[in-house]
C-alpha cells in the first residue's frame, strides 16, 4: 500500500508541477484559462496534503509535503525524509 501511495502523490506533485512551471514561464496567455489552471493547481495542493498526511501515518518513512510542493522544474529537493 505505501508503493502504490507513494506513486499516487508522485502523479499528483507532477502534474501540479507541471502547471505551476506553465504559470511560471507566462505560457498560459488566456486570463481565464490562468485562472482555471491556478484552482486546479490548488486542488492538486489540497489531494497531495491529504495524502500525505495518509502515507505519513501509515509509515515508517515520513514525506515533506513543503519540499513536495516547492519543487522546481530545474532543481528540486529530497521530499523524503
Amino acid at each position: 500500500m505505501e508503493r502504490d501511495l507513494a506513486m499516487l502523490i508522485h502523479n499528483f506533485v507532477t502534474k501540479r508541477n507541471s502547471i505551476v512551471n506553465l504559470i511560471q514561464q507566462d505560457l498560459i496567455d488566456d486570463a481565464n484559462d490562468l485562472i482555471k489552471y491556478q484552482a486546479i493547481c490548488d486542488t492538486y495542493q489540497i489531494v497531495i496534503r491529504d495524502l500525505v498526511e495518509l502515507f505519513n501515518n501509515h509509515s515508517q518513512m515520513q514525506m515533506n509535503v513543503e519540499a513536495l510542493l516547492a519543487y522546481q522544474k530545474l532543481g528540486g529537493s529530497n521530499a523524503i525524509n
